[in-house]
C-alpha cells in the first residue's frame, strides 16, 4: 500500500509540473505548429498521469468509468506523440490529407473499441487484478502504436542526422522519446516487479526532456500573446530571430510579405540562405562591408542602410540592423531587423524641398517688404510734396493782394492737386490689381481724339524740359474703335511721362502708333514710345515691371515717382490681350513697345457743325466758359461735410440751379417726404452719420409716392471701386460720380436728367 501511495504522490507531482508547462505553453506562440502539437501532447500526458494515479488507489471494479477514461487517453497518446514528432521534425507527412484522415479515424475506432469493451471483451478480457488479460483487439491496438512509433523514430533519427549542429539536444530528446516505450514493454510483459503502469511517468520524462532540448536549440521560441501581437504588428519592420547556431527560428509577417519567395523552415533554414536572398534583391547598400560582417563570429551590433527591390517590384530603402543578444555573458540569439524607411526618406526629401521653397518665399517676402518700405518712403515724398505745395500756395494766395499773384498761386495749387490725384489713382489701381478686381470698361471712342488729349497733357511738360516731341500715326488705324480708351490713354500717358522724366533737355521723344494684321473686326495696335534718355541696364530690366519697384534705388530720390506706373501699365496691357516690353541700353535711351487688341467700329455720322455734344466745354474756344441754365430746377444735396457742400454750391451757382442741403440721410428722407415733387434730382453722399447714403436711397425708393421711384439719385462719393459702383446701383441710385469731382462730369449728369425734360 505504501508503494501505491508513493506512486500516487509522484504522479501528482508530475501532474503539477506538466500543468505548469501547459500554463507556459498557453501564453506562448501557439501558432507555431511544434508548440501547438506539443501542447496537445502535454494535455494528453497530464490526463493519463492523473487517471493512472487515481486508478492506483481506486479499484476499477468499483469505478469502471475512471478506467474507461484512462483507456481513451491511452488510445490517444501514441497518436498525439506521433503527430508531435512529425511537426517537430518538419516531416512532409503533416501536410498529407491521408495522414490527417488516419489520425482522425484510427484513434476514433480505437476509442470506440475501448468504450464498448464491457460488451464484447475483445480488447481486455477482464478488469480484475493488476495485469489485465489482453484480447485480440488490444494486440491490434499495440501493433498500430508500434507502427506509429517506428515511423516517428525514423523521422526523428533523420532529423538528428541532418541537424548535426543541434545533435546534443536532439540525442537528449531521442532518449526521452524512447523512455515511455521501454517502460510500456516492461509493464506489458510484467518485468518491472511493480503491478501498476509506469508508462505515463515515462511520458512525463519525455516531455521534460523535449522541453529542455527545445529550449536549448530554441526551436520553441516562447513569446507572450502581447509580444506576439507586437512582433507581427510592426508593419514596416521585418524581423528574423536566429539561434546561436545560425538557424532561423522565427520571422514576422512583414518580412514574409517583403520576400514572399523566401519561405524559411524554422529550425532548418540557415541565416545565410536569407542573406543570399537579400543580396539578390539589393541594389545598393552602405557601408561597403555590411554583408561581410554579418556572421556568427561578429559579436557586436551592426547597422547600415540598403536599397532593394522587393518581390512586389517596389524599390524600398531599409535600415539594416544585426543585433547580438547575450544571456549570462553568452550569446543566445541574433536578431536581424529590416526597417522600411522609404516613406520617412520621402518625407525628409519633401520637407527639404518645402524648406527650400519656404526659404525662397521668405527671401521674396523680405525683398517685397524692403521694396514696400522703399515704396512707402517714396510715397510719403510723393504725397507730401504736392500737399506742401497746396498748403504753401494757399497761404501765398491768401496773403497776396494782386490778382496776378493769386492766379499764379491757384495755378500751382491746381497742378499740385492733379499730381496728388494721380498718385492716389495709382495706389487705387494697384490695390484693385492685387485684389484681382481690376477690370476694363469697353466703350466706343475716337482713337485720334483720345491720342490728341494725351498729347495735349504731355506737351506742356515737354516744353518745360525743352525737348523735341514727334508723333507718327499709321493712317490705316480705324477712326472709331471699341475698348477702354481711358486705360489705353493711361498707359500711353505713363510711358510718355517716364520718357519726359528720364530724358535730358534737348532730348528727343517719339510716339508712334501702327496697325498690325488681325482677322475680322479685331485690330491689334502697336504703340512705341522712344526716347534718348538715360537708358536701363539689363539687370534692372527684370525689375522694371514689378510692383513697388523702380529700376534703381536712387531713381525715386532723383526723379520722383511711386514705382507703380509700369506695373499698372503691364496689367492694363495684358487685360487688353497684348504685351509690353522694353529695349534699352545705358546712355542710349529706351524704346517701350506695347500691343493692344481692340475692336473696329464704323464711325457714326456727325450732326451739322461736327459737334458730338453741343455746348460741351471741350468744343469751345480756349479761354471761353459757358454754363447751362438750370433755372426752374431743384437739387437736393446730401453731404455731411461742409466744404463738400460749399464746393458744389459755388461751382453750380452760375447755372441758376436751386439747391437745398441735408447733412445726413435722415434729414434727406424727411425733406423728400414733405415735398417729393419739389426736387428734380438728388446728389447723395455715401458715408454719413446716423443714416448712410445706401439706406437713405432704399428708404426713398420704398416710399409710396410716384416721384420716389422716378427721381434721379446720383452717388457723390470717394468710394470708387467697381464693387462700390455696383453697390450704389443695387441700392437704387442711377449714376456714380467719384470724388474728387470732375465739374464737367457733374454738368453732363445735370444735362442728362434735367434738360431732357424740356
Amino acid at each position: 500500500m505504501i508503494a501505491e501511495l508513493i506512486f500516487f504522490f509522484v504522479s501528482m507531482l508530475a501532474c503539477a509540473v506538466v500543468g505548469y508547462m501547459l500554463f507556459v505553453l498557453q501564453s506562448s506562440d501557439t501558432r507555431n505548429s511544434r508548440i501547438r502539437s506539443f501542447f496537445i501532447l502535454c494535455v494528453q500526458v497530464f490526463a493519463w498521469i492523473m487517471l493512472n494515479a487515481i486508478v492506483v488507489i481506486v479499484r476499477p471494479e468499483y469505478h469502471p468509468f475512471v478506467y474507461t477514461l484512462k483507456l481513451i487517453i491511452i488510445c490517444m497518446v501514441p497518436f498525439g506523440t506521433f503527430w508531435f514528432f512529425l511537426h517537430f521534425t518538419e516531416s512532409r507527412l503533416v501536410h498529407s490529407r491521408l495522414t490527417r484522415n488516419i489520425f482522425i479515424i484510427i484513434p476514433a475506432v480505437d476509442i470506440l473499441i475501448m468504450i464498448t469493451n464491457p460488451l464484447h471483451k475483445l480488447a481486455l478480457l477482464s478488469y480484475e487484478g493488476t495485469n489485465y488479460p489482453i484480447g485480440p483487439l488490444f494486440w491490434m491496438h499495440l501493433a498500430i502504436d508500434t507502427i506509429c512509433v517506428i515511423i516517428a523514430y525514423v523521422s526523428l533519427v533523420r532529423y538528428v542526422v541532418k541537424n548535426y549542429k543541434q545533435r546534443p539536444s536532439m540525442i537528449i530528446a531521442s532518449m526521452g522519446a524512447i523512455t515511455p516505450y521501454i517502460l510500456n514493454i516492461l509493464y506489458t510483459f510484467n518485468l518491472t516487479g511493480f503491478n501498476h503502469d509506469t508508462t505515463p511517468l515515462g511520458y512525463f520524462f519525455t516531455v521534460i526532456l523535449f522541453m529542455y532540448s527545445s529550449y536549448q536549440s530554441q526551436l520553441f521560441h516562447f513569446k507572450s500573446v502581447i509580444l506576439n501581437k507586437l512582433f507581427d504588428s510592426l508593419h514596416s519592420t521585418g524581423i528574423i530571430i536566429i539561434n546561436r547556431e545560425g538557424i532561423i527560428v522565427d520571422a514576422n509577417t512583414p518580412l514574409c510579405r517583403y520576400f514572399s519567395s523566401f519561405v524559411p523552415v524554422y529550425g532548418k533554414t540557415h541565416l545565410f540562405d536569407f542573406i543570399r536572398c537579400l543580396q539578390a534583391h539589393t541594389t545598393s547598400y552602405s557601408p561597403d562591408y555590411l554583408f561581410s560582417m554579418v556572421h556568427l563570429m561578429h559579436k557586436k551590433d551592426l547597422t547600415g542602410e540598403i536599397n532593394l527591390k522587393t518581390d512586389t517590384g517596389e524599390i524600398k530603402t531599409f535600415t539594416f540592423a544585426w543585433l547580438v543578444i547575450s544571456t549570462h555573458g553568452k550569446v543566445s540569439n541574433y536578431i536581424l531587423l529590416l526597417l522600411d524607411v522609404s516613406e520617412y526618406r520621402a518625407m525628409i526629401q519633401e520637407i527639404k524641398e518645402k524648406n527650400k521653397h519656404l526659404i525662397a518665399l521668405k527671401e521674396m517676402a523680405e525683398s517685397a517688404s524692403c521694396a514696400k518700405s522703399t515704396f512707402l518712403a517714396n510715397m510719403s515724398h510723393e504725397i507730401r510734396s504736392p500737399l506742401n505745395a497746396i498748403i504753401g500756395m494757399t497761404a501765398i494766395g491768401k496773403s497776396s493782394e494782386t490778382g496776378k499773384k493769386k492766379n499764379y498761386a491757384f495755378e500751382k495749387i491746381d497742378n499740385a492737386s492733379k499730381h496728388l490725384l494721380g498718385v492716389i489713382n495709382d495706389i487705387l489701381d494697384m490695390s484693385k490689381i492685387e485684389a484681382n478686381k481690376f477690370e476694363l470698361s469697353p466703350v466706343s471712342f475716337n482713337f485720334e481724339k483720345m491720342l490728341q488729349k494725351v498729347i495735349n497733357i504731355i506737351t506742356f511738360r515737354v516744353e518745360e524740359h525743352r525737348q523735341k516731341f514727334f508723333v507718327v500715326i499709321d493712317k490705316n488705324i480705324p477712326l472709331m474703335l471699341i475698348g477702354d480708351d481711358q486705360r489705353l490713354a493711361q498707359v500711353i500717358t505713363n510711358l510718355l511721362s517716364n520718357a519726359v522724366k528720364f530724358t535730358p533737355e534737348e532730348g528727343v521723344i517719339r510716339l508712334s502708333a501702327f496697325l498690325l494684321p488681325e482677322a475680322g473686326d479685331l485690330c491689334r495696335l502697336q504703340i512705341n514710345v522712344e526716347d534718348t534718355g538715360i537708358g536701363i541696364t539689363a539687370e534692372n530690366k527684370a525689375r522694371l515691371f514689378h510692383s513697388f519697384e523702380q529700376a534703381e534705388a536712387g531713381t525715386a530720390r532723383k526723379y520722383g515717382g511711386t514705382g507703380l506706373g509700369l506695373s499698372i501699365s503691364r496689367n492694363i496691357v495684358e487685360l487688353m490681350g497684348g504685351t509690353i516690353e522694353v529695349v534699352s541700353e545705358p546712355g542710349q535711351g529706351s524704346t517701350f513697345t506695347f500691343t493692344a487688341l481692340l475692336q473696329r467700329e464704323k464711325p457714326k455720322t456727325l450732326p451739322a457743325g461736327g459737334n458730338t455734344s453741343p455746348g460741351s466745354p471741350e468744343d469751345l474756344p480756349a479761354g471761353h466758359k459757358s454754363f447751362d441754365d438750370f433755372s426752374g430746377h431743384s437739387l437736393l444735396l446730401v453731404d455731411d461735410v461742409d466744404i463738400n457742400r460749399e464746393i458744389i454750391l459755388t461751382l453750380l451757382e452760375p447755372t441758376n440751379l436751386n439747391i437745398e442741403c441735408a447733412e445726413n440721410g435722415i434729414q434727406a428722407l424727411e425733406m423728400f417726404e414733405k415735398a417729393p415733387d419739389k426736387y428734380d434730382i438728388i446728389f447723395m453722399d455715401i458715408q454719413m452719420p446716423e443714416m448712410d447714403g445706401y439706406e437713405a436711397t432704399r428708404r426713398i425708393r420704398a416710399l409710396n409716392v410716384p416721384r420716389a421711384h422716378s427721381i434721379p439719385i446720383v452717388a457723390i462719393t470717394a468710394n470708387v471701386f467697381r464693387e462700390d459702383i455696383e453697390k450704389c446701383l443695387e441700392a437704387g441710385m442711377n449714376v456714380h460720380i467719384g470724388k474728387p469731382m470732375d465739374f464737367n462730369e457733374i454738368l453732363e449728369t445735370l444735362r442728362k436728367y434735367l434738360l431732357k425734360a424740356r
